[in-house]
């Protein structure tokens, strides 16, 4: 079974892509003047990430298969892994994640957005690669950059902090 954990994760995950894609549909348009015709409206990111992720699920699932196909995998590989190596990355990001959602609409989507990449960035980089603050340098431009496209390209509205 732990060989086909790729497959199955990317099944997991092409299934999520794909309720994702459906509700998209469901989310209210802001329509701004009377004749707006743009095919930019606030499904248009979600579907946009639903649509990466199916393509990047069906990439796991077919390197997994040709992997599979070509070599034997070694059983006995994952077991080397102590619970607190492989569960507590997960249980971070999970946690991370559960934040990020809960203070959004106190701390605004900039703030947020900053925390949870430089977290997550935390989270994902071995010991020796993790660069403090390079990580608060990339996080705070990313979420600045996404705001200002968000907010002036697509004339979305996000989560503004109250302090400014």
């Amino acid at each position: 079974m732990a060989r086909y954990k790729d497959i199955l994760g990317g099944l997991f995950w092409l299934a999520v892509a794909i309720g994702m894609y459906y509700a998209s549909f469901s989310i209210r348009v802001l329509a701004i003047g009377s004749g707006s015709t743009s095919f930019v409206g606030s499904g248009f990111m979600p579907r946009l990430v639903a649509t990466g992720m199916m393509i990047l699920s069906l990439t796991i699932m077919w390197q997994s298969w040709q992997k599979l196909k070509t070599a034997q995998t070694d059983a006995g590989s994952n077991d080397e892994l102590s619970f607190r190596e492989k569960y507590l990355p997960v249980l971070a990001s999970l946690g991370l994640l559960i934040a990020y959602i809960a203070f959004m609409e106190m701390l605004g989507f900039v703030i947020m957005t900053a925390v949870y990449l430089c977290g997550q960035m935390f989270i994902l980089a071995t010991p020796e690669h993790r660069k403090p603050v390079l990580f608060v340098a990339i996080s705070v431009v990313s979420a600045l950059a996404i705001f200002y496209t968000f907010v002036e390209v697509f004339q979305l509205m996000l989560p503004e902090n109250r302090l400014f």
